[in-house]
């Protein structure tokens, strides 16, 4: 059985590492002038690259909601209403209160959550997918369990290990005494502190106390409201005609069939291109920043369909509109998550002098400005201390069909030939307090003229800005609904 040695202390551990962090720079930030946003990149312990490693190569993405479903995010320190598109990750956490329902996809596996479900992400990387479940009701289609990997989800009973493709239900009882688990295809073992159960298509058995004592088993009943639920959108992604186009690991290509048109262009291959969208509209531009470790930070879209075009593939100006070239699948790896596909302008030797100048109420402030990188140009973050293959890796799809550009990744785009960089309306800048602070970006976005920074830098990745603390949780109201206290001490 996969466990995460003291997970409870880590997650907390982590939680007070990131309060800290969090801290420093806001002291940091209060320190300097009021052009505070253009201070030097985060110091060592603030960076991305300092978690250790490389950052994992898939999040999880939230994407439907129904009812009340809240958050704490890792590095929060409170309960929110939840946001579609915010990615989750490992020391995240969700709740459905009475007559909620959500639903989340991990690559190509949909996990879908019932009514008064508590949910924590204890672990979530390239090869490990761990879930905990103290109250409610999970069910998971699995299309692909890859070698070397593990999907584990955990109760107060339990845990299960899934080894194959198949449809899969988890029920805790509300006080936490038993599990019940449902296997409508597909195989499983379930693990318990005396050894493992072996479960097979059509079996259920309900599990009391941690040694698999076997209250009650069955065949697997008939689809309930919830299990219908299920059924309905898993069919829908069997129809996605965007899964032609799009690996079914990245998430939130479903979304794309009903809020945009693929379309075949000469230059950049298959090309996907949204609906009403207003006149001037540019990509990453309705949504919001927020700092999420260990990537920094990371773009938060507003529309339904925004996660995959901004966590994948590259932006192109086609024939007078925008349009997203996912680039080729890869069929021999898994596509590679980044926090936002952008470059920034901005930045001097080293980091420094981070930001524009902007021009709000008629006073001179510190800014920052974007835009969406084109099809052949790489994913580096300036300072970032992760390994050449990681960026290998995270750009694999940066030559598009008929359009190739060699890409070096330790000499980047010194020149600044940005294909996207003069487009109409690409550039998006704010005032850097409202980048910091995650507020909504349309609210604030001033438009500005790129002729006016002939001489400044791009940076492909991140701007060298540290977060303060409401960078963690940003734009999200605190929530009237949480789970009960007891959860929190509920052991798996």
């Amino acid at each position: 059985m996969t466990r995460t040695p003291t997970i409870t202390q880590f997650r907390r551990t982590s939680r007070r590492t990131l309060f800290a962090l969090a801290a420093l720079a806001a002291l940091n930030l209060a320190a300097a002038p009021a052009v505070f946003a253009q201070a030097a990149p985060p110091d060592a312990a603030t960076a991305p690259a300092a978690t250790g490693g490389d950052p994992p190569s898939r999040v999880a993405r939230l994407d439907y909601m129904a009812g009340a479903v809240t958050t704490e995010p890792a590095g929060a320190s409170d309960w929110s209403y939840a946001q579609l598109n915010r990615p989750l990750t490992t020391g995240d956490q969700l709740w459905n209160d009475a007559n909620g329902r959500s639903e989340m996809h991990i690559g190509s596996t949909a996990v879908r959550l019932g009514a008064q479900t508590s949910l924590d992400v204890l672990n979530l990387d390239d090869q490990t997918a761990q879930l905990k479940i103290a109250q409610g009701t999970l069910s998971t289609r699995v299309r692909e369990v890859p070698p070397g990997s593990s999907y584990e989800i955990d109760t107060p009973n339990l845990a299960l290990g899934v080894t194959s493709p198949g449809d899969y239900r988890v029920d805790v009882a509300p006080d936490g005494s038993s599990t019940t688990v449902t296997v409508r295809s597909g195989s499983v073992t379930v693990y318990g502190e005396n050894g493992q159960t072996p479960m097979t298509a059509g079996q259920q058995i309900r599990f009391a106390g941690t040694d698999l004592q076997q209250v009650a088993s069955d065949q697997t009943p008939p689809p309930d409201a919830f299990d219908q639920w299920g059924l309905a959108r898993d069919a829908a992604e069997d129809r996605s005609v965007s899964a032609r186009y799009v690996s079914r690991d990245v998430p939130g290509y479903q979304d794309l069939d009903n809020n945009g048109t693929w379309r075949n262009d000469p230059q950049y291959g298959e090309v996907w291109t949204p609906n009403s969208v207003p006149s001037g509209w540019a990509p990453y531009h309705d949504g919001h920043w927020v700092w999420q470790a260990p990537w920094g930070w990371t773009w938060v879209d507003d529309a339904p369909w925004g996660f995959a075009p901004y966590h994948y593939g590259r932006w192109a100006y086609v024939d007078d509109s925008w349009a997203w070239v996912p680039g080729p699948v890869v069929e021999s790896a898994p596509p590679v998550y980044a926090p936002a596909l952008v470059a920034f302008v901005g930045g001097g030797d080293g980091g420094t002098d981070w930001g524009v100048n902007l021009a709000v109420g008629g006073v001179a402030a510190a800014g920052v400005a974007w835009f969406a990188l084109g099809p052949g140009e790489p994913w580096h973050p300036h300072w970032g201390g992760w390994s050449p293959h990681y960026y290998e890796r995270v750009n694999q799809t940066v030559v598009v069909n008929n359009y190739r550009r060699d890409v070096n990744i330790t000499n980047i785009n010194v020149h600044n030939t940005y294909v996207n960089y003069r487009a109409p309306g690409a550039v998006t800048a704010v005032p850097a307090t409202a980048f910091v602070h995650g507020q909504p970006v349309s609210r604030f976005a001033q438009r500005v003229d790129p002729q006016q920074w002939r001489n400044a830098r791009i940076d492909p990745g991140t701007p060298g800005i540290a977060p303060v603390k409401g960078s963690f949780g940003p734009n999200m109201r605190r929530a009237d609904y949480r789970p009960p206290a007891a959860l929190n001490q509920r052991q798996v």
